[in-house]
């Protein structure tokens, strides 16, 4: 090893290459391969997609910082912004959006609580829920579950 160099590179010998893993395990290179694909996979996926779901898994703390967001995606704050803007759309926009829709999920389940679909989405405080739902929904929380349930079969 030389350090202090222009470059970093690893030279190896072409018969190297060639020579067959003794203890090479075809099952364990598969696996390692469907991983290392479904991470690129990620990366393919808009950054609008990504950002959301990023965003989704910090709302449980709270509505999350643009800082926390991109600390979590390994980038700046900066290049988040600049790609927003490209997106057409802003961080605010975007945690709004992504608060709109969980909730608007969970509350389609059974038996979820209002109280506890407010704190999944980042509010804490029930009123503060209400007042976001219906600018969102033009309804309350209550009348939306309503009617989103099915009609009970007779």
């Amino acid at each position: 090893m030389r350090f202090g160099r222009p470059s970093n590179e690893l030279v190896v010998e072409r018969a190297s290459l060639d020579t067959p893993l003794l203890g090479a395990d075809a099952a364990a290179h598969e696996v390692l391969v469907d991983l290392a694909e479904h991470r690129l996979d990620e990366y393919r996926e808009p950054l609008v997609a990504r950002l959301g779901a990023t965003i989704e898994g910090l709302l449980v703390d709270g509505p999350p910082r643009l800082s926390a967001v991109a600390h979590r995606m390994a980038t700046s704050e900066r290049t988040l912004q600049r790609a927003l803007r490209r997106e057409g759309t802003s961080f605010n926009a975007l945690l709004d959006r992504t608060r709109r829709d969980l909730a608007f999920r969970l509350l389609r389940r059974d038996r979820v609580k209002i109280a506890e679909v407010a704190y999944l989405v980042g509010f804490s405080h029930v009123s503060s829920f209400y007042r976001a739902f219906e600018r969102w929904a033009g309804t309350s929380p209550a009348a939306f579950v309503t009617s989103s349930s099915p009609s009970p079969r007779t």
